[in-house]
């Protein structure tokens, strides 16, 4: 699958987390489980080592500003 696709997928999913959000039956949390899980399936598409990159950026945000820089978004 073309990597613009998985992205795209991932956005769907998204946006259904945002739809669930919404609606008052909505389930957010199987939603976002839906996000992690098409993130986790194209990382291993393409061969992505996502939980080093999760330690690594984890490390690099501790040395940011808090909000880099008191932004407010």
């Amino acid at each position: 699958m073309p990597f613009p696709v998985a992205i795209a997928l991932v956005h769907s999913e998204v946006s259904e987390a945002l739809a669930a959000d919404r609606n008052e039956n909505g389930d957010v949390a199987e939603e976002l489980a839906d996000v992690i899980l098409r993130v986790l399936d194209s990382a291993r598409t393409y061969q992505l080592d996502v939980p080093a990159a999760l330690v690594r950026k984890m490390a690099k945000n501790k040395l940011r500003a808090y909000r880099h820089g008191w932004k407010k978004y």
